[in-house]
């Protein structure tokens, strides 16, 4: 039997002023191990014959004590709570582009996004609301935002007149429109 092979896996992040969200995307991940220092996280996992093994060297420090773990069939999502509640440029101190690591744009905000939410504290996906989605949504905030503003003034449309049709007697039968057809010149009517 072969060695079990080792590869990075799929991860995905976002951020908050006070906090990351990232998620390694590891179908059925058993034997999950996270190690987690001020500046790195390094996470492993198995599923089968694929060993995943990766680390995260951060831009700025974190609390490791504060890595939540969540875990579904096809990822593991950890929330970590930054050292200092600030934005960082990027996930990891080195500026190298990674194929392997990418934003998670279901989960981004941006600082101006979030600048009237400053009482937001940080929380999975699932904690509150509506069951995957993240705590605090707010339709009637988000509907206004969407321009729909409670739909308020819509008239209703106006369909009286719409069953008084008066163009119906323009249209001739078609028995009166053979008739015509053998009075005009060229055609077969009128050469018999």
């Amino acid at each position: 039997m072969t060695a079990p092979v080792t590869k990075r896996p799929a991860t995905k992040w976002a951020q908050r002023r006070t906090h990351l969200f990232i998620t390694f995307e590891v179908d059925s991940a058993e034997d999950v191990k996270l190690d987690a220092t001020p500046t790195t996280l390094h996470f492993s996992a198995a599923n089968g014959a694929e060993n995943y093994d990766v680390e995260l060297e951060f831009f700025e420090q974190i609390d490791p004590e504060s890595v939540q773990r969540s875990q579904g069939t096809r990822f593991v999502e950890i929330t970590v709570i930054k050292k200092e509640e600030k934005w960082w440029p990027r996930l990891q101190k080195s500026s190298a582009k990674c194929h392997w690591l990418a934003t998670d744009y279901s989960k981004w905000k941006d600082e101006d996004e979030v600048s009237e939410e400053e009482g937001e504290e940080p929380m999975m996906p699932g904690g509150g609301g509506m069951p995957g989605m993240p705590g605090g949504f707010d339709l009637a905030k988000y509907m206004q935002q969407a321009g729909a503003g409670g739909l308020g003034g819509m008239g209703g449309a106006d369909f009286d007149g719409l069953g008084d049709d008066d163009d119906e007697d323009g249209m001739p039968d078609l028995e009166d429109a053979d008739e015509d057809d053998d009075q005009k010149p060229g055609t077969a009517a009128s050469h018999a």
